[in-house]
Order: C-alpha cells, then structure tokens, then sequence
C-alpha cells in the first residue's frame, strides 16, 4: 500500500497540535509519518509534537510556513503528502478515504483537493467549505487555480510535488502561497482531482 505522511508546519502552536495530533492517531489508517515543523516557536510546541511521538524537524531561523512545508516533504520518505496547519482538525475516516482515493486514482493524478468545513475554534460554528468543481479542475487545473481560492487541504504525490519546486518561497507571494502553489503545480502539468466528502 503506498504510504501517506502528515505534515505540519507550526509556530507557537502548542495549543492546537493536541487537537490535530490527536486525530490523526484516532484514524482508521494510521499515519505512515507524522511530521512537525518547528518555525522557531518560543513556546513548546516541539515538546508538545515529541510528546505525541511526531518526528520533529526544527528550523533555526524563522522562515514561515511555505518553508517548513518544503522542509518537511524532503524530510520524509512517503509516497504521498498531506499537509495540514497546526490549528486544523482531522475527521476519523480522514486517511481511509485518501487510501481508497489513491487506490482508485492514484496512477491518474498527482494531486488530489479535499473538502473541508470553515469551523469556528470556540463556537464551533459553520461558516462554509471548498465545494470545488471537479469537471473544471479536470480541463484546466492553471485556470481553476487562478480563478478559484484553493487553500492548501489536498493530497500530493511526494515525488511530483518535489519535481515541480514545492511551495513557492518568493515574497511577492506571501499570504497568498496556497493559491501560488496550486498554480505552480498545475504549470507544471500535474493533473488535479477532488473529492467532495468533508474530511
């Protein structure tokens, strides 16, 4: 079975990694890799990720979060990548579908786009999700990503995402790095697929 690894970039992210490390040990597919980016917190995020048994990986000069991702996917081995922000949480059910996707779709594309719910931290009220359209993703990924907001909740071939530069480190695209890196990809040629279900 291909591997899939979990990687998450955090600065001063003590308070959340408990929530996302959490889920991802609840899941039915457990992790092949869980990997933590320490941006040169002040605080003790990395005691925390240790504390979990994620491989930490620490920075020595604060460099931001399209860095620490680009850090983290030379630092694994795993087949595919997901990378998810240190105050975001994962459903149960969240690498069983990636597996059955990869199964299914693996050899087709290099980049699958995942649903998910905008949620308040405290409320935990609903504000939205990605709701992507996968007939235009599938004709023109440059175009959709340009025209579209995609925030970075997605699945990637490990070996593609390294070919194509990963995130882009340029500043003129700070704040707005997942778009830049979506586009990038898709310069690239990789093709892009979606699944609708929130994970």
């Amino acid at each position: 079975m291909p591997t899939l690894a979990l990687c998450i970039p955090a600065y001063n992210a003590e308070k959340y990694l408990p929530m996302i490390l959490g889920s991802a040990k609840k899941q039915s597919i457990p992790f092949d890799e869980i990997l933590v980016y320490n941006d040169c917190s002040t605080d003790d995020t990395a005691q925390v990720a240790a504390a979990f048994r994620a491989k930490v990986v620490n920075g020595t000069v604060n460099k931001g979060c399209s860095f620490g991702t680009n850090q983290l996917a030379n630092a694994t081995s795993c087949d595919w990548l997901h990378f998810h922000d240190a105050d975001d949480d994962l459903l149960p059910d969240f690498t069983q579908k990636v597996h059955q996707w990869i199964k299914n779709h693996g050899e087709q594309y290099e980049v699958l786009l995942l649903n998910f719910e905008y949620i308040d931290f405290e409320t935990r009220t609903v504000f939205g999700n990605a709701n992507h359209n996968a007939e235009e993703l599938h004709a023109d990924p440059l175009k959709y990503a340009i025209n579209h907001k995609i925030v970075n909740f997605g699945v990637y071939k490990r070996e593609a995402f390294l070919k194509a530069g990963g995130f882009d480190l340029d500043e003129k695209v700070l704040y707005n790095e997942d778009n830049a890196f979506h586009q990038r990809l898709a310069k690239f040629g990789l093709k892009f697929d979606y699944q609708p279900d929130i994970t």
